[in-house]
Protein backbone atom coordinates (compact mmCIF):
# COMPACT_ATOMS: atom_id res chain seq x y z
CA UNK A 1 0.00 0.00 0.00
CA UNK A 2 1.33 3.47 -0.77
CA UNK A 3 1.33 6.35 1.32
CA UNK A 4 -1.03 9.34 0.21
CA UNK A 5 -1.45 12.80 1.24
CA UNK A 6 -4.43 14.73 0.81
CA UNK A 7 -3.70 18.30 -0.10
CA UNK A 8 -5.82 21.45 -0.12
CA UNK A 9 -3.89 24.04 -1.80
CA UNK A 10 -4.49 27.40 0.01
CA UNK A 11 -4.49 25.21 3.27
CA UNK A 12 -1.68 23.06 2.14
CA UNK A 13 1.70 25.31 0.90
CA UNK A 14 4.42 23.76 -1.20
CA UNK A 15 6.74 23.63 1.62
CA UNK A 16 3.56 20.96 3.71
CA UNK A 17 3.71 18.82 0.19
CA UNK A 18 7.58 19.04 0.07
CA UNK A 19 7.59 17.50 4.11
CA UNK A 20 5.04 14.88 2.87
CA UNK A 21 7.07 13.97 0.07
CA UNK A 22 10.06 13.72 2.25
CA UNK A 23 7.77 11.55 4.81
CA UNK A 24 8.04 8.55 1.69
CA UNK A 25 4.24 9.23 -0.18
CA UNK A 26 3.65 8.23 -3.70
CA UNK A 27 0.58 9.28 -3.96
CA UNK A 28 -1.15 12.88 -4.00
CA UNK A 29 -4.78 13.45 -4.00
CA UNK A 30 -5.49 17.14 -4.71
CA UNK A 31 -8.69 18.69 -3.23
CA UNK A 32 -9.92 21.51 -6.11
CA UNK A 33 -12.30 21.93 -7.95
CA UNK A 34 -11.40 22.30 -12.14
CA UNK A 35 -12.34 25.85 -11.72
CA UNK A 36 -9.22 26.25 -9.35
CA UNK A 37 -6.34 24.64 -11.40
CA UNK A 38 -4.24 28.01 -11.46
CA UNK A 39 -4.09 27.79 -7.88
CA UNK A 40 -3.39 23.82 -7.59
CA UNK A 41 -0.62 24.34 -10.84
CA UNK A 42 2.33 24.53 -8.53
CA UNK A 43 1.33 21.51 -6.28
CA UNK A 44 0.63 19.83 -9.26
CA UNK A 45 3.71 20.66 -10.64
CA UNK A 46 6.37 20.22 -7.80
CA UNK A 47 4.91 17.07 -6.99
CA UNK A 48 5.02 15.14 -10.50
CA UNK A 49 8.70 16.69 -10.83
CA UNK A 50 9.25 14.11 -7.70
CA UNK A 51 7.35 11.61 -9.51
CA UNK A 52 4.67 11.57 -7.43
CA UNK A 53 1.03 9.87 -8.62
CA UNK A 54 -1.17 12.90 -8.58
CA UNK A 55 -5.05 12.80 -8.86
CA UNK A 56 -8.34 14.52 -8.12
CA UNK A 57 -12.44 14.35 -8.18
CA UNK A 58 -14.09 16.95 -9.95
CA UNK A 59 -17.84 17.27 -10.62
CA UNK A 60 -17.76 18.45 -14.02
CA UNK A 61 -20.00 21.13 -13.48
CA UNK A 62 -18.35 23.74 -14.74
CA UNK A 63 -15.48 21.78 -17.23
CA UNK A 64 -15.54 24.03 -20.25
CA UNK A 65 -13.10 23.13 -23.09
CA UNK A 66 -10.78 25.93 -22.18
CA UNK A 67 -10.41 24.53 -18.23
CA UNK A 68 -10.59 21.01 -19.72
CA UNK A 69 -6.94 22.21 -21.79
CA UNK A 70 -5.33 23.58 -18.68
CA UNK A 71 -6.17 20.32 -16.58
CA UNK A 72 -4.65 17.97 -19.23
CA UNK A 73 -1.44 20.24 -19.60
CA UNK A 74 -1.06 20.15 -15.70
CA UNK A 75 0.17 16.60 -16.22
CA UNK A 76 -2.46 15.20 -13.33
CA UNK A 77 -2.43 11.27 -13.98
CA UNK A 78 -6.15 10.86 -12.38
CA UNK A 79 -9.28 12.51 -13.24
CA UNK A 80 -11.85 11.31 -11.39
CA UNK A 81 -15.67 12.61 -11.98
CA UNK A 82 -18.33 12.82 -9.17
CA UNK A 83 -21.16 10.84 -10.62
CA UNK A 84 -24.01 9.91 -7.97
CA UNK A 85 -26.73 9.03 -10.23
CA UNK A 86 -27.45 7.67 -13.95
CA UNK A 87 -30.42 9.66 -14.15
CA UNK A 88 -31.55 13.34 -14.01
CA UNK A 89 -33.74 12.55 -11.80
CA UNK A 90 -31.70 10.92 -9.13
CA UNK A 91 -28.23 12.85 -9.84
CA UNK A 92 -30.07 16.68 -9.63
CA UNK A 93 -31.66 15.16 -6.62
CA UNK A 94 -28.29 14.60 -5.05
CA UNK A 95 -26.36 17.40 -6.79
CA UNK A 96 -28.68 20.34 -6.48
CA UNK A 97 -28.10 22.93 -8.61
CA UNK A 98 -26.29 20.48 -11.24
CA UNK A 99 -27.67 19.24 -14.38
CA UNK A 100 -27.20 15.61 -15.31
CA UNK A 101 -26.55 16.48 -18.98
CA UNK A 102 -23.68 19.80 -18.54
CA UNK A 103 -21.52 16.70 -16.19
CA UNK A 104 -22.04 13.74 -19.02
CA UNK A 105 -21.76 15.82 -21.73
CA UNK A 106 -18.28 17.71 -20.02
CA UNK A 107 -17.31 14.18 -18.98
CA UNK A 108 -17.08 13.38 -22.85
CA UNK A 109 -15.32 15.85 -23.90
CA UNK A 110 -12.51 15.87 -21.46
CA UNK A 111 -11.83 12.42 -22.90
CA UNK A 112 -11.93 13.01 -26.40
CA UNK A 113 -9.75 15.75 -25.60
CA UNK A 114 -7.25 13.95 -23.62
CA UNK A 115 -3.96 12.34 -25.21
CA UNK A 116 -4.72 8.62 -26.16
CA UNK A 117 -4.83 7.24 -22.44
CA UNK A 118 -3.46 10.19 -20.59
CA UNK A 119 -4.80 11.20 -18.36
CA UNK A 120 -6.82 8.34 -16.67
CA UNK A 121 -10.67 9.39 -16.54
CA UNK A 122 -12.98 7.47 -13.88
CA UNK A 123 -15.73 8.24 -12.46
CA UNK A 124 -16.53 7.80 -8.68
CA UNK A 125 -20.09 7.33 -7.02
CA UNK A 126 -20.82 8.00 -3.61
CA UNK A 127 -23.39 5.56 -2.58
CA UNK A 128 -26.67 6.67 -0.37
CA UNK A 129 -30.06 5.74 -0.04
CA UNK A 130 -30.84 8.00 -2.96
CA UNK A 131 -29.37 6.11 -5.83
CA UNK A 132 -27.99 2.31 -4.50
CA UNK A 133 -30.42 1.21 -6.61
CA UNK A 134 -28.10 2.46 -10.03
CA UNK A 135 -25.51 0.85 -9.10
CA UNK A 136 -25.41 -1.70 -12.20
CA UNK A 137 -26.76 0.94 -14.30
CA UNK A 138 -24.03 2.90 -13.30
CA UNK A 139 -21.41 -0.29 -14.22
CA UNK A 140 -23.16 0.76 -17.89
CA UNK A 141 -22.64 4.11 -18.06
CA UNK A 142 -18.88 4.05 -17.56
CA UNK A 143 -18.39 1.10 -19.87
CA UNK A 144 -20.64 3.64 -22.42
CA UNK A 145 -18.73 6.60 -21.34
CA UNK A 146 -15.25 4.45 -22.01
CA UNK A 147 -13.77 5.44 -18.75
CA UNK A 148 -10.88 3.71 -17.27
CA UNK A 149 -12.07 3.07 -14.01
CA UNK A 150 -15.22 2.89 -12.02
CA UNK A 151 -15.27 3.26 -7.89
CA UNK A 152 -17.92 3.51 -5.31
CA UNK A 153 -18.12 5.00 -1.98
CA UNK A 154 -20.73 4.08 0.65
CA UNK A 155 -20.84 7.25 3.21
CA UNK A 156 -22.96 7.70 6.64
CA UNK A 157 -23.22 11.13 8.16
CA UNK A 158 -24.58 10.20 11.53
CA UNK A 159 -27.32 12.73 11.83
CA UNK A 160 -30.46 11.27 13.64
CA UNK A 161 -32.47 11.57 10.96
CA UNK A 162 -30.13 9.69 8.36
CA UNK A 163 -30.04 5.88 7.89
CA UNK A 164 -26.48 4.13 7.44
CA UNK A 165 -26.59 2.19 3.81
CA UNK A 166 -25.73 -1.82 4.52
CA UNK A 167 -27.06 -4.73 3.03
CA UNK A 168 -29.53 -5.08 5.63
CA UNK A 169 -31.21 -1.74 5.09
CA UNK A 170 -31.31 -2.58 1.20
CA UNK A 171 -32.35 -6.48 2.57
CA UNK A 172 -35.78 -4.32 4.31
CA UNK A 173 -37.18 -2.36 1.26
Amino acid sequence: MFKTAFLIPGFGTIEDLKMAIDCGIKVLQVACHCTEANITRQHIEYAKKKAIYVWFVDNMTLMKKEISERLLNSKVDLICVSLDGTTKETFEKIRVGAKFEDVINNTKQLLQMRNKKSPLVGINMVISKENYKEIEDMVRLAHELKVDSLTYMAVYFGSGDTKSLSFDTVSNE
